[in-house]
């Protein structure tokens, strides 16, 4: 499952359950002796997620935030595609010579490989700018001559910087706005990605330990359902900013080595 697109609210009310010992999905869970001791690590998760909450927002608050999660979608889906695409071509090609032209160049672009997609909406924008300026004619050569449809890589790898700027430009936007928060973006993701493990663990140990009825129905439904839900606020596809969701990274809920 995928659980970065998942907004903080839906987070917070996904195991609020969990930690009611009144509802059935905690019953679940405890039923399972290889769960319950997971239970600490959601509830720190949850706790911490509820303590980023800002305070009253400014109006223009909210609407700001709607975009960065979305232009945020478009980033990240741009940053696999180039990725991925620059993976096959290397693989896919019997020159040992282009095929390392192409493995050196999506080294190049993502050192760090898909953490990258994990990091705050700052240090995004930020690699985005970095990366700009090192890149060389040569290597914008390589990406304008691969055809991608009616696009090349090139015009995705531009659309990737319009994105991760867009989300610098937000968040500039975004910290003059709003004074009223106990807690810093970086902060806020890092909390998010404590979530996504503690839950991610949860999820693992059932498949593991085998699924009853119960958890079926108050754990996991509702986690399934929330997931579709926040893939149909992706781009359509017929935007010429959206990969294909084939060449997208398979596990998406991966964090950065110790650096959330």
């Amino acid at each position: 499952m995928s659980y970065n697109r998942l907004t903080t609210a839906e987070m917070i009310t996904l195991t609020g359950p969990w930690l009611d010992a009144a509802h059935p999905a905690q019953a679940a869970l405890r039923a399972v002796p290889a769960l319950a001791p997971l239970l600490p690590h959601v509830a720190d998760a949850h706790q911490g997620l509820l303590k980023t909450q800002p305070g009253p927002p400014s109006g223009q608050l909210p609407a700001l935030v709607a975009e960065q999660e979305t232009v945020d979608v478009t980033h990240d889906n741009l940053a696999r595609a180039l990725y991925h695409l620059t993976t096959g071509l290397g693989f896919a090609t019997a020159d040992s010579a282009e095929a390392t032209a192409w493995l050196t160049l999506r080294d190049f672009l993502f050192p760090d490989g898909l953490a990258l997609v994990n990091r705050s909406y700052r240090e995004e924008a930020g690699a985005a700018a970095l990366l700009e300026a090192r890149i060389t004619a040569d290597q914008k050569k390589r990406l304008k001559g691969q055809s991608l449809g009616k696009q090349t890589l090139h015009d995705l790898y531009q659309d990737f910087l319009k994105a991760a700027a867009r989300l610098g430009q937000l968040e500039d936007e975004r910290s003059r706005l709003d004074t009223t928060s106990g807690a810093s973006p970086s902060e806020v993701v890092a909390m998010r990605h404590r979530w996504i493990r503690a839950v991610s663990a949860v999820v693992a140990t059932i498949q593991l330990a085998g699924e009853t009825a119960a958890l079926k129905e108050h754990v996991l439904k509702p986690l399934q359902q929330s997931e579709q839900k926040s893939d149909r606020r992706r781009p359509k596809k017929t935007d010429p900013n959206t990969p294909d969701p084939a060449l997208t990274d398979p596990d998406p809920t991966r964090d950065p080595p110790a650096t959330a």
